[in-house]
């Protein structure tokens, strides 16, 4: 078993369905806007409980 075929094929794979792409794309870039919401709830003392990711963002 060798990993270049299966990068191609995945590479292929995304050239052939590029609304898989771009809606994958679209919701990473959603869920990392909601994070940033999110963190700045906490930071503003909306979010009671805290959570260890919002300490490593540097409260």
């Amino acid at each position: 078993m060798s990993f270049v075929p299966f990068v191609l094929n995945l590479v292929r794979y995304i050239l052939h369905y590029p609304f898989l792409y771009i809606s994958l794309g679209l919701s990473v870039i959603f869920i990392s806007f909601c994070f940033r919401i999110f963190k700045m709830l906490a930071l503003q003392g909306g979010v009671s409980f805290s959570f260890p990711i919002i300490k490593i963002g540097g409260v």
